[in-house]
């Protein structure tokens, strides 16, 4: 890890070091490996072909991935993770509340590690109207595309392991109903 001493002195380098250690012992130096929790809405529907999946475009690069972002002071992360859907891309439906995995990924401007806690988001509308309205591209694709799209590896392992998991899912629910 580089770090410019210039520019962010002993503290960064106690930071960094933290970041490697395991997450016990991180704690002891007032650390976490994670410095930034985040939660994510994966948005799905059901469509004829199967189940397809709402990716948007990052507004910076247009990498592609999942609505996610900060959860505020006070709120749950699937609370959060269902306003993310609906400001970035206007996504209104029914989120689970406990999450289905979680992934890690760097905030690029910062440089801080962030642990995103990823719930599933069934899409019942779309809104006309939304805070990030044309500032992002999405789009709906299959699990096995969105699993060539996605830029990051641990979101991508997610993606690909919702078939079995959605399937478990309605196996679960007709079970459920037709008692």
């Amino acid at each position: 890890m580089r770090v410019s001493m210039r520019r962010h002195g002993k503290m960064a380098i106690l930071h960094g070091i933290v970041r490697l250690m395991p997450a016990s012992m991180a704690k002891v130096f007032g650390g976490s490996r994670h410095d930034i929790e985040q939660a994510g809405a994966i948005c799905y529907r059901r469509a004829a072909s199967g189940i397809e999946i709402l990716l948007i475009g990052s507004r910076r690069n247009g990498r592609w991935g999942i609505p996610k972002g900060g959860i505020d002071t006070g709120e749950s992360p699937w609370h959060a993770a269902a306003r993310e859907a609906f400001e970035e891309v206007g996504a209104l439906g029914t989120c689970e509340v406990e999450p289905i995995a979680y992934f890690f990924h760097t905030k690029t401007r910062r440089r801080l590690p962030a642990r995103v806690s990823v719930f599933m988001l069934e899409v019942g509308a779309m809104a006309t109207s939304f805070p990030e309205k044309g500032q992002r591209a999405s789009m709906w694709v299959t699990i096995d595309e969105a699993c060539e799209y996605v830029w990051s590896d641990g979101l991508r392992d997610i993606i690909a392991g919702l078939t079995l998991s959605l399937e478990d899912r309605e196996a679960n629910l007709r079970r459920r109903y037709s008692r």
